[in-house]
């Protein structure tokens, strides 16, 4: 592979590492289109329909079958509504810090799913745009619980709050979470 003083693509360091073929990798990496989703204008994503849904985003079930990561966490959907919705994660070994508490980025991470349900509950997509975290106090066993409560709902921006609890209704992490709606 000769670079002529050029720096080497990632996909050219990798398969040079890796032995794979450039195409072969990138075959791997994009599953949908030929051109990277970074490479195509914002207009051309949105012809596409690349988030294109075609599942209840209010069933539950169906919910946690498209969101990989809920399954993982073990997290479970209580509620889904426009201006509330909860959920709730049963701690085990693979959710806990190296203090054996529940682990900080878990907690985020209950607080982000649940205030994206509860912006998405609407219809439309959303991603995180930014968010802040105050973190209480910390549990080692039991449930966890969190809840999205909307409180604003703009045509680009919805912000979303999150209360996340212990089993006993102690506050563990109070989060607030700014949405970008990306559109129907």
């Amino acid at each position: 592979m000769k670079t002529d003083g050029m720096v080497k693509s990632c996909l050219e360091i990798y398969s040079a590492c890796s032995g794979a073929a450039p195409l072969q990798l990138q075959a791997e990496i994009y599953s949908g289109p030929a051109v990277p989703m970074g490479f195509l204008t914002l207009p051309e994503r949105r012809r596409r329909k690349i988030m294109k849904e075609t599942w209840n985003v209010l069933d539950p079930d169906e919910y946690v079958k498209h969101n990989p990561f809920m399954g993982y966490t073990n997290m479970k959907i209580e509620k889904i509504s426009p201006e509330c919705s909860e959920i709730s994660m049963k701690i085990t070994h693979g959710v806990t810090n190296l203090m054996g508490m529940v682990h900080g980025g878990m907690l985020y991470a209950l607080a982000d799913v649940v205030t994206g349900l509860t912006a998405r509950a609407d219809g439309r997509k959303y991603v995180t745009q930014s968010a802040h975290i105050n973190f209480i106090r910390n549990v080692s066993e039991g449930t966890v619980y969190a809840k999205g409560i909307l409180i604003r709902r703009g045509r680009s921006i919805t912000i979303v709050r999150s209360e996340v609890t212990d089993e006993k209704g102690n506050l563990l992490a109070d989060v607030t979470v700014d949405m970008f709606c990306l559109g129907e």
